[in-house]
């Protein structure tokens, strides 16, 4: 007897946005870009040179009642993994699109989760995907969720998720951080060659010590942007970020 499958589709489009908008060009990081009189003006002029993004609405699983593990179909550490805690596979997904001949050269996609639990009870990442992707192109990437619940490049077997994960690119650079932690994300940095553009998919399996309480995810985004004044360092607004707030569990 196996487990239950999984099969999560990785979207081509943000479909259901809770945010689409222009970044804020927060902080001049070198160019031409010069001092402007006070006043909205300036502000107006950074905002038309920043990029449009569009962050959707997390997806989520619960592994526990995705996986339905018993002694016959799951392995003692899968058993023993969701005996003690809540584990989601939570689904992140953005989209950026550089406007007025400007350049994405790097950008930062972060999610950070909120608990009332005490510390030794918070929620963290205990995987992430992708993690480390350099000068490197690969379509239709399948995955699994090992017994221990990290990802891997496998055939599914016995206490695994079959996952189908298909990127059209993967772009190069792609590093994430906060494995661990309850604060985590991805860095993505561009070349001529492959831009940092489009869609962007990424993964976290969650977890934490079993409690009945919603999780929050609190998602922000920034990105460093060339643009024929100059490169500079933009941002969801502050009001934006208070409004990227959902939740899980």
């Amino acid at each position: 007897m196996q487990l239950r499958s999984l099969t999560v589709t990785t979207p081509e489009s943000v479909s259901a946005p809770i945010f689409t908008g222009h970044l804020v060009a927060a902080v001049p990081l070198g160019g031409t870009e010069k001092k402007r009189g006070a006043g909205g003006g300036h502000r107006h002029e950074l905002l038309a040179l920043g990029t449009v993004v569009s962050i959707g609405r997390p997806e989520w699983w619960d592994l526990r009642k995705v996986l339905q593990p018993t002694e016959g179909n799951a392995s003692p550490l899968l058993r023993d993994l969701l005996t003690r805690y809540d584990l989601f596979l939570v689904q992140l997904v953005c989209s950026l699109t550089p406007q007025d001949k400007s350049t994405i050269t790097s950008a930062e996609f972060s999610a950070s989760l909120i608990s009332s639990q005490d510390t030794s009870n918070a929620p963290v990442a205990h995987d992430l995907f992708p993690s480390n992707v350099s000068r490197s192109e690969e379509r239709n990437v399948k995955m699994k969720l090992s017994p221990s619940l990290k990802f891997q490049k496998l055939e599914a077997g016995l206490g695994e998720i079959g996952l189908d994960m298909e990127y059209k690119v993967l772009i190069p650079e792609v590093t994430a951080f906060g494995l661990g932690e309850a604060s985590f994300g991805w860095i993505l940095t561009g070349s001529s060659q492959w831009p940092v553009v489009g869609v962007r998919c990424f993964y976290a399996v969650v977890k934490r010590l079993i409690n009945r309480e919603r999780i929050s995810v609190a998602i922000n985004l920034y990105a460093d942007i060339e643009t024929p004044r100059g490169l500079f360092r933009c941002a969801l607004s502050k009001e934006v970020q208070q409004s990227l707030i959902c939740h899980i569990g």
